[in-house]
């Protein structure tokens, strides 16, 4: 990555825009960042970093040093970045949040950060969502914020940081610079793998014993299992116990099918003395219920008199139900008295509105006749009201046209005041001609000049050579081209004059035909206002509703004047027909109820003492049933037998129940355990295949992950084979640390005249930390020493060499990143004269190999040394630093 221009507006102590043209400062690869402290040196370091991450550089720098606090709320705050990365152009702009002065009102609002990234190349579209940009520049540049800072930028008080790191963060900052991706993948790769195969291996391994456990459990059930549990042997005792409980329960169906036997014989017994007993029961129930005449009667005696009572029954059915229709009959006779009072009101409603018909047709008769006389009148209403209606009509014309004539007349103004600018341009135009026409001809002798070319005839003398021209000194030449452009331009002006005329005579013409169409429109009027004709209209409508009204209300009532006529003509025979249409209704009335107590004498002189029909029936029916019933008990007792002993006969029934329940509970008992040793034995020889089968996959399993699970163990250190315990990763980082090392030693040597160089330090153990301890040996005492014993001048100039080994490793790897642009901040007042010339002359030399190393320092004798600078001096209060570039 290369740097070429930073802009800072209103960041830190920078209040107005100060541009760096870092290409004019990185051709000689050494360039200084000078300026007295609090100038804003560290500030340029913090924008770049904050254009790249949109944060701060340096541990105790924050977003607040961002915002300039000599800005006002209206002033913005932005930093802008070009760059290249792999020879393509980047421009980033970046703005913090900050308060700005709101647009509207009093106050300030928040200005929200902001971001836009440009990769100039047509193939990539521009950037501003602050997520999307990180990891476009994650990706391409492969550093964090962090990295950054540790590898490009070295502020201070951090610039010994990677030197003084314990090996842990070592690691760390090592393994994210390299790109040591493949290697991890692949050891996660295979760790995942070797985690896979110890499942599978855990995963059959539980399978054979779950299915033991089973097995175990299930054969427990039903025998005692032996401490050492053989899933063979189990399997034949529990077939030959299954076998011996088959036989038992065989025999205790036989003893159930014998004891249900003699259970049915004794249930038939009981049941017979049971039956008996009631038929005899039921007897004696039926005599006493029949009385002691009709219990006296013999069989034909019972039947000849049960006929009687059938015969009796069939003669008072009819009566009963005569009387059951009482209620029926005084319903209707009710329905026929009513229906003759009925007719006796509607012949007094009639005699009443006969007598009002006459007075009601007179009125119909006069509503018509002024309905009629309204009617009339709606013509002539109608008329008025289109002739008023029209009248509006002309007055809303004569509205319209004013309004017409009076922009009229505006347009014939502005039209003549647009002739009259027309034609005072055309005058200056023809002025302008004029003068120039005149001009020209003042200067004919520098005219004919300025058409001389050396080594071409003059048209006046002949001569090719013109020594002296003659030229006008008071004022520039006119050409011809001058000229005819000032006539072009007064042809112009003559042909907007014409133009502006036409324009002015159309207007005057349409305000002409406009004026005598109004003053037509107002003879019509006659004065009437839009007042007058609105009140007249109202007043015309009204009275053509009202004729209207009494239009439409004269056919019904023409309908209602018949309509009444009719009656008057009617009425008279209406009522006659009532009233013998009445008399009938009473007389049949009084025929119904005559008829109705003539047959109900009858009928109760048929029944007797009883009173009534339904009584004697409900009598009758009591002594038929009892003689019914004394009929069935004969006959029912006539079939058992009279010495049947019912409870000898429940003794024997219940002892046959209890024998057969227990001859059910032992073979209930017996097929019991019989179908649980045949369901553990089946069970079990079932789960000794699927053992089988387990044990099977358990064994293939593990032939198939050997090779997986060595390899996985040894790559994450988990392996006895793996004797330095260092997993793949962290072996590549150590690898790649040494060659860090061997090439921070190359500018070692050279920075501190060959004294210094740097080696692993082996007392650093651990996965992550073994080989990436550092010690510095020194040539001159053969002696290694801690990078914690070495003076401020002897940590800066180690550091330096360390960062610069790191990078030029990282810029090598393959995949890696170029890191072209280097600053040092501060470090350099802790070295002495001799020493601060070999590390530039160290830092000149990377110009070779393409990079550029800034230097922020307030060291006076730094001028001497480096040409190129960036100069950032302190303005007076309130106006903030500045940059400047000297050439």
């Amino acid at each position: 990555m290369r740097l070429h221009s930073l802009s800072l507006t209103g960041v830190g102590p920078f209040r107005g825009r100060q541009v760096i043209d870092f290409d004019a400062v990185s051709a000689s690869g050494l360039f200084l960042i000078e300026g007295p402290t609090g100038a804003g040196k560290t500030t340029i370091i913090d924008g770049i970093v904050f254009a790249l991450y949109g944060s701060l550089s340096g541990a105790e720098s924050d977003a607040s040093r961002m915002r300039s606090h000599l800005c006002d709320p209206d002033e913005r705050t932005e930093v802008t970045l070009e760059f290249s990365i792999g020879g393509v152009r980047h421009t980033i702009t970046r703005n913090p949040s900050y308060e700005r002065r709101k647009a509207r009102g009093e106050g300030t609002t928040l200005e929200r950060a902001a971001q836009t990234l440009r990769v100039h190349d047509d193939a990539i579209p521009d950037m501003r969502e602050a997520k999307e940009i990180g990891i476009y520049l994650q990706q391409r540049m492969g550093l964090t914020a962090d990295q950054f800072r540790r590898l490009v930028v070295l502020p201070q008080g951090e610039f010994d940081t990677l030197l003084r790191a314990k090996p842990r963060e070592r690691y760390e900052t090592v393994a994210g610079l390299i790109d040591d991706g493949f290697l991890q993948r692949v050891q996660e790769d295979l760790k995942e793998r070797a985690d896979e195969a110890q499942r599978l291996r855990a995963d059959a391994a539980t399978e054979v014993e779950r299915i033991l456990d089973v097995m175990r459990e299930r054969a427990a059930e039903v025998i005692e299992l032996p401490e050492d549990f053989a899933p063979d042997a189990v399997i034949a005792d529990l077939g030959q116990r299954a076998a011996e409980a088959a036989r038992a329960a065989e025999q205790t169906s036989s003893a159930l099918q014998a004891r249900q036997a003699e259970e049915h014989g004794a249930r038939t017994k009981a049941e017979a003395a049971r039956a008996a007993s009631a038929a005899r029961a039921a007897l004696e129930q039926a005599r006493v219920a029949a009385g002691p005449e009709v219990a006296a009667l013999d069989d034909a005696g019972l039947h000849a008199l049960t006929l009687d009572l059938v015969a009796q029954r069939t003669r008072l059915e009819p009566l009963a139900a005569w009387e059951s229709q009482a209620e029926e009959r005084e319903r209707e006779s009710m329905r026929r008295h009513a229906r003759a009072d009925e007719l006796a009101g509607h012949i007094e409603a009639a005699r009443t509105e006969a007598a009002a018909l006459p007075e009601r047709q007179r009125e119909a008769e006069a509503e018509l006749a002024s309905a009629r006389a309204s009617a009339s009148l709606a013509q002539a209403r109608r008329s008025e009201v289109e002739r008023i209606e029209a009248l509006e009509a002309t007055l809303a014309q004569g509205v319209s046209t004013s309004q017409a004539v009076e922009a009229t007349r505006t347009s014939v103004m502005s039209a003549a005041d647009a002739l009259q600018a027309a034609r005072d341009a055309l005058q200056a135009a023809r002025t302008a001609h004029h003068d120039l026409v005149q001009a020209q001809l003042d200067q004919r002798a520098a005219h004919l000049a300025s058409l001389l070319v050396d080594g071409v005839e003059c048209p006046v003398c002949g001569s090719t050579d013109h020594p002296r021209p003659a030229h006008d000194s008071s004022a520039e030449l006119v050409s011809d081209s001058d000229v005819a452009q000032a006539r072009e331009t007064a042809a112009a002006a003559e042909q907007r004059e014409k133009e502006a005329a036409a324009s002015l005579d159309s207007a005057r013409s349409s305000l002409a035909t406009l004026e005598q169409q109004l003053a037509v429109i107002d003879a019509r009027l006659s004065g009437a206002t839009a007042e007058s004709v609105a009140a007249s209209l109202t007043e015309a409508r009204l009275a053509l509703q009202e004729a209207q009204a009494a239009e439409a209300r004269i056919p019904s009532l023409v309908a209602l004047v018949e309509s009444l006529t009719a009656q008057s003509a009617t009425s008279a025979a209406l009522i006659e027909s009532l009233v013998a249409e009445e008399a009938t209704s009473r007389a049949e009335a009084r025929a119904y109820d005559d008829a109705v107590a003539e047959e109900t004498a009858r009928h109760r002189a048929g029944v007797g003492e009883a009173g009534t029909a339904t009584a004697a029936l409900a009598a009758l029916a009591r002594r038929l049933d009892a003689a019914e019933a004394l009929q069935r008990a004969r006959s029912a007792a006539a079939g058992h037998s009279v010495d049947a002993d019912p409870a000898a006969a429940e003794a024997a029934l219940a002892e046959a129940v209890t024998a057969r329940d227990q001859a059910e509970t032992l073979h209930a008992q017996a097929d019991a355990w019989r179908l649980r040793l045949a369901d553990a034995h089946a069970a079990l020889t079932s789960q000794s295949l699927d053992l089988v089968t387990a044990r099977e996959r358990l064994q293939a399993v593990g032939a198939t992950t050997e090779a997986a699970v060595r390899l996985g163990a040894l790559v994450t250190a988990r392996s006895p084979a793996n004797r330095r315990n260092l997993t793949l990763q962290a072996y590549a980082v150590q690898r790649r640390f040494q060659s860090v090392l061997e090439a921070a030693s190359v500018h070692l040597e050279r920075m501190s005249s060959g004294k210094f160089s740097f080696v692993i330090d082996e007392q650093a153990s651990g996965r992550a930390q073994a080989g990436l301890g550092i010690d510095v040996l020194d040539t001159w005492t053969g002696q290694t020493r801690d990078p914690e014993s070495l003076s401020g001048g002897e940590t800066f100039y180690a550091s330096l060499s360390l960062a610069l080994g790191l990078a030029d490793i990282v810029r090598e790897e393959s995949g890696g990143i170029s890191l072209d642009t280097l600053f040092v901040d501060e470090g350099f007042g802790s070295l002495d004269a001799d020493t601060l010339s070999v590390v530039l002359d160290q830092l000149d030399a990377l110009r070779s190999r393409g990079r550029v190393v800034g230097v922020i320092s307030h060291v006076a004798e730094m001028k001497d040394w480096v040409h190129d600078r960036i100069v950032v001096t302190p303005g007076p209060p309130g106006a903030g630093s500045t940059i400047a570039q000297p050439r």
